[in-house]
């Protein structure tokens, strides 16, 4: 499995326990990796996860193509949506399942005030409210079809599959 913005893996860990063989997590910072591998050798899956750092929508070759590959809360903090998810979605053997905000006057709200902080403290960071429907069309432009969808009151998911899995 594949986890794009992963943190400090706990969704990984979670399907490596569940029995999935291993995990790449392909994250901008090296920053989560020492507690990833402590959570990891303390759930029992050490070892099975390989970290990668840097821009996977710009550099491909970060990582492998992958029977899943995940993406949680991460859509929302990257400007250029139809790279990365498109990126995600060309690395997709079998699933792919993100989460995004919802689009709803409150998330857009939230995201505009989340921005004015971050410029008064001059980060970089930035907030975004992508439509759901352009994400799950890029992902489906790539050959999957959307088979589940959950709204919550901030937050949607999304799981697409490929008709036919592609050859490891």
């Amino acid at each position: 499995m594949l986890e794009i913005g992963g943190g400090v893996g706990t969704i990984e860990i979670e399907l490596l326990r569940s029995g999935a063989a291993q995990a790449v997590n392909v994250e901008l910072s090296a920053a989560y990796e020492e507690q990833g591998l402590a959570l990891a050798e303390q759930a029992g899956v050490g070892g099975r996860v390989a970290w990668r750092y840097g821009d996977v929508a710009a550099e491909s070759e970060l990582a492998l193509a992958a029977d899943v590959v995940v993406m949680n809360r991460v859509v929302c903090c990257y400007p250029d949506m139809p790279a990365l998810v498109g990126a995600a979605a060309e690395k997709t053997r079998r699933v792919l399942a993100l989460s995004f905000p919802r689009d709803t006057v409150l998330m857009r709200t939230g995201g505009r005030a989340i921005n004015a902080w971050c410029r008064l403290r001059r980060s970089d960071f930035r907030f975004f409210v992508h439509r759901p429907e352009e994400i799950v069309a890029t992902a489906s432009e790539r050959g999957l079809s959307l088979v589940e969808e959950q709204h919550g009151r901030l937050w949607q998911t999304a799981a697409l599959e490929r008709a036919e899995a592609v050859p490891a």
